[in-house]
């Protein structure tokens, strides 16, 4: 394999590996917080609390906040399951063009999402 694309294929895999372990522990979060994993379970986010923390003082209720915590979770998910089928898929620059770019823009546009999130958030606390 040329190191070019070995190179590019660990860059995937990279992508696909951290968007994993950031898609599970958040879920791991959101099983805590609906009392399926017990309070000493330690592999959690803790997203969901600074979500809490950062809403609260706007009146934005729970269950609001634990719909859009879901949201990004899936979101994560799906992201995660591009990377590793693009890593999976990847042997040259024509093999799986189109797959590279759906899973880098699913994963830009999450992130897009969190910097205007945050914007957002910080806008309301001035």
């Amino acid at each position: 394999m040329n190191h070019v694309i070995l190179f590019k294929r660990l860059l995937l895999v990279f992508w696909a590996i951290w968007l994993s372990v950031v898609f599970l522990s958040n879920l791991a979060d959101a099983m805590k917080g609906l009392g399926l994993l017990s309070e000493s379970w330690t592999f959690t986010s803790g997203n969901f609390e600074a979500i809490k923390n950062t809403t609260v003082r706007h009146g934005i209720p729970d269950w609001l906040n634990a719909i859009l915590f879901a949201g990004v979770i899936l979101w994560e998910g799906i992201s995660a399951v591009l990377f590793w089928r693009v890593a999976w898929r990847f042997q040259d620059r024509i093999s799986a063009r189109n797959a590279v770019y759906v899973a880098f823009t699913t994963a830009l546009l999450l992130w897009g999402a969190f910097l205007r999130s945050e914007e957002h958030t910080s806008e309301l606390q001035s």
